[in-house]
């Protein structure tokens, strides 16, 4: 089975950093957070992440989602709990959900 993951990042924050930001997807685990992969956050201030279940190991990863800028983490999402929103596409076999508030930054 496969996850996609839409994100978005405002562009106020685009242009606050004056830089490249990268995302990068994690699974929530006990002893170690695993790195699921990492995305250039377009000009537009979106980016995408397709997860294999069956790569990762997982059946119901916890997903979170960290921005950086210069290589510094400056967004921590929250968690995203996959199992209490599984609605699978049977022709894209994509899970489909509308949108997912993952937290905000502050500022």
């Amino acid at each position: 089975m496969i996850i996609k993951v839409n994100g978005h990042v405002e562009l106020a924050l685009m242009k606050e950093n004056d830089n490249v930001i990268h995302a990068q997807c994690w699974d929530k685990d006990l002893l170690a957070d695993d790195n699921l992969g990492e995305a250039l956050v377009d000009q537009n201030g979106n980016f995408e992440f397709l997860l294999s279940l069956l790569e990762s190991g997982e059946t119901h990863p916890e997903i979170f989602i960290k921005l950086l800028s210069n290589g510094e983490v400056i967004f921590t999402s929250k968690i995203y709990h996959t199992d209490e929103y599984f609605i699978r596409n049977k022709a894209t076999g994509f899970i489909e959900k509308t949108t997912i508030d993952l937290g905000s930054i502050n500022a």
